[in-house]
């Protein structure tokens, strides 16, 4: 068994980790590295079924509706955070830790919401959105939705800006600074908001690209820690359910 840095031991104990951040903070770089690991699964973000719906390029129609009259920001929510939904759906029995590039979560309330408030993005359609996600992070559903750990990239715009430029992708050449200062503020108010319930890692990324991997070594202690936690917690209540169950029979008997 190889024993590289993050490699993650086997565990039955279920983890889920968000890897969010600005776009181009490092995500899909550090899920790279971490796919070559073992004891993880990783969920990047599916952007091929985004640019090819149907033959729609439903992300550039999305970039190109600078002002929202044609809805395509709307179908674009929509779409992303139903595959993302898919993405955590099928791989919610696996006995890795589970990674998954941005979440439902973020979708919603950082890019929906930032939509909302620059205006392409109608009231009504981000309600329905905020109800999606509620509806998903709710009942059975919580347990294959919520994170145990939100990893954060936390990146300049500035740098996030030049990496952009750096990478070509033709849907995001319309991407301002002003876009990515507003987004970075709107990570931040969402992850100290009272919706984020797990522990946050933040992680300072604005070294040259591949320098991500410096910090894969306190990205997975704290998941071990974290899960140990996590393993100790579900044992209890464990106990106490057979502990119950037993004395609920002795009542009985007698």
């Amino acid at each position: 068994m190889r024993t590289n840095a993050g490699d993650l031991p086997a565990s039955d104990v279920p983890f889920l980790v968000y890897v969010e951040g600005n776009i181009a903070a490092g995500k899909s770089e550090l899920l790279a590295w971490y796919n070559i690991r073992e004891g993880i699964h990783v969920m990047k973000e599916p952007i091929n079924i985004w640019l090819d719906f149907n033959e729609y390029n439903v992300l550039g129609l999305k970039y190109a509706d600078r002002t929202g009259r044609k809805g395509h920001e709307m179908t674009f929510q929509v779409l992303a955070n139903l595959t993302r939904l898919e993405q955590l759906q099928m791989s919610y029995k696996r006995k890795e830790v589970r990674m998954i590039e941005r979440s439902l979560k973020s979708g919603i309330e950082v890019f929906a919401g930032r939509a909302r408030r620059t205006g392409t993005l109608s009231n009504l359609n981000f309600e329905v959105l905020r109800y999606f996600g509620k509806v998903t992070s709710s009942g059975l559903l919580s347990e294959v939705v919520l994170p145990d750990l939100v990893v954060y990239l936390d990146v300049s715009p500035e740098i996030c800006l030049e990496r952009i430029r750096g990478r070509g992708r033709p849907e995001e050449m319309s991407l301002s600074l002003q876009d990515l200062n507003e987004l970075r503020l709107a990570h931040e108010l969402w992850l100290e908001s009272s919706d984020v319930k797990c522990q946050v890692l933040r992680i300072k990324n604005e070294g040259e690209v591949g320098s991500i991997v410096n910090h894969m070594k306190e990205i997975t202690e704290k998941i071990i820690e974290l899960r140990n936690r996590k393993g100790k917690s579900l044992a209890e209540k464990e106990k106490e359910k057979r502990k119950k169950e037993a004395a609920e029979s002795a009542e009985k008997v007698e």
